[in-house]
């Protein structure tokens, strides 16, 4: 039932087509990843995970963004593929590890031009 409601949310999220981050909370350890993982692989060409409780390289790289832009481009040092707008779903998990990550993507949130 729970995996069947973070489907439909996602799901409905992307249909909406703001392209603004979204910010998944819940419990540990229910799915929410997975979720994710499976949403991108139906739902876009490309996908780019980068989890900042096991990569505390890209934690320090994409913390010390100045900006949205500067932000996008550190992201693309860690991705394999070309990140295409509209084409690739970027998922930052443990994003509570970085607090200044999630104050830059809350940033990019409030501002529409950011959209990746």
């Amino acid at each position: 039932m729970l995996e069947r409601k973070i489907s439909d949310d996602l799901l409905e999220w992307k249909l909406i087509g703001t392209g603004k981050a979204l910010l998944l909370t819940g419990a540990r350890q229910i799915g929410k990843s997975y979720a994710v993982r499976e949403f991108a692989k139906h739902e876009y060409a490309h996908y780019l995970e980068i989890n900042l409780y096991e990569n505390k390289q890209a934690a320090r790289a994409l913390a010390s963004a100045n900006d949205a832009q500067e932000f996008i481009s550190r992201l693309t040092l860690f991705s394999p593929s070309t990140l295409t707008p509209g084409g690739t779903l970027i998922f930052i998990d443990e994003v509570q590890e970085a607090p200044d990550v999630m104050t830059t993507s809350s940033l990019m949130y409030r501002r529409r031009n950011s959209t990746i």
